[in-house]
């Protein structure tokens, strides 16, 4: 009776959940480390040294010192490579899913971080139909991507600059009105004097966009050899003959 009573109810609310998004909050993680890197962790304030494969969780605050640099998987298809002297924070990581897929089962990637001085290079992948978002905030103002794009982002104390190496960005100075930055193309902020440049028109916005190249190279070898690493059960077992 309790089985014929409960059956129909449990399958309907299978149903139910067909086709439906999930929203889920994820964390990054660290695919390579060059140098000494520490992590400020938002839920106990506790400081701990960055190790490869370690986890960082919204609200966590990267901090690169010396001659380090820290490669991030900060969501699947959204990389980050943060440079010396470097300081970021995740704002918000955030993946949708198709609850019942198990293939291509992502609808939405968003990821928002905060770059308080340093140097970013980001890199966002097309993930089958999976929309993605990124979105960094400065003192000087937001980039946002939406899509494949390979950008570089430095702040100082004095201000922002912008490149784009592939694909369009959305730039949001602060008390301006937006601008879209095509690729090839940067941009410095506070001074909008003139608009957006050609990157050969300066020379240290050309290494920007060839340094940020040869990121992006990294980052997508570091992301696929995690992807392809045994599992931690799989590790160390011996082969039956």
């Amino acid at each position: 009776m309790a089985l014929c009573f409960f059956g129909p109810i449990t399958y309907g609310l299978a149903l139910a959940s067909c086709g439906q998004g999930v929203s889920r909050e994820v964390e990054a993680v660290v695919l390579s480390l060059d140098g000494p890197a520490s992590v400020t962790h938002a839920r106990n304030s506790r400081v701990e040294s960055i190790q490869t494969h370690s986890r960082l969780s919204v609200g966590d605050l990267i901090k690169v010192s010396g001659a380090g640099e820290a490669r991030l998987q900060i969501l699947p298809g959204i990389l980050g490579s943060v440079k010396a002297n470097s300081e970021l924070q995740i704002e918000e990581l955030r993946v949708d899913k198709d609850g019942n897929a198990m293939v291509n089962a992502m609808l939405m990637r968003k990821a928002r971080l905060r770059l308080r001085q340093g140097i970013l290079d980001a890199v966002v992948e097309k993930k089958d139909a999976a929309g993605a978002t990124l979105i960094v905030d400065t003192p000087f103002g937001v980039v946002s991507a939406t899509g494949e794009c390979v950008c570089r982002i430095t702040v100082t104390n004095q201000r922002a600059r912008i490149v784009s190496v592939r694909g369009q960005l959305q730039l949001q100075a602060t008390d301006h009105v937006a601008t879209a930055l095509d690729p090839g193309f940067f941009e410095d902020w506070p001074n909008l004097i003139g608009g957006p440049k050609a990157a050969d028109s300066e020379v240290e916005a050309q290494e920007d966009l060839v340094e940020a190249l040869g990121q992006e190279r990294l980052l997508l070898l570091f992301e696929n050899r995690a992807r392809f690493a045994p599992r931690p059960w799989h590790r160390g077992v011996a082969k039956k003959p």
